[in-house]
């Protein structure tokens, strides 16, 4: 016979499920598609100028600040800015009007 299992026990699965269901749908939401505008994030202690020149770098060009000075949205001509950033030294890049909505 086994022993009940605690209401622990019992509700792991559901949450694991639910955990997991959130962050998948927070993945797809956030990925900037290719050739729109991307929101990145920079080290906060990183200057105005240094993420400038950054974005720079990265082949684009700075659309606007967000609401802290390390998040920015940059523009660019060619495809593959979400990765040309991340080199440049982004932290994150994900679409701006999706987490401009959450905002």
């Amino acid at each position: 016979m086994h022993a009940p299992r605690s209401t622990f026990e019992a509700m792991m699965p559901p949450l694991a499920l639910a955990v997991s269901s959130v962050v998948a749908v927070a993945a797809m939401t956030l990925t900037p598609h290719d050739g729109a505008p991307v929101a990145a994030l920079f080290a906060p202690s990183l200057s105005r100028a240094e993420i400038l020149e950054r974005v720079a770098l990265a082949d684009a060009a700075l659309v606007r600040h967000g609401a802290f000075d390390s998040i920015v949205v940059a523009a660019a001509d060619t495809p593959g800015l979400p990765d040309r950033l991340r080199r440049a030294g982004a932290w994150i890049v994900f679409d701006p009007v999706a987490i401009g909505g959450c905002l």
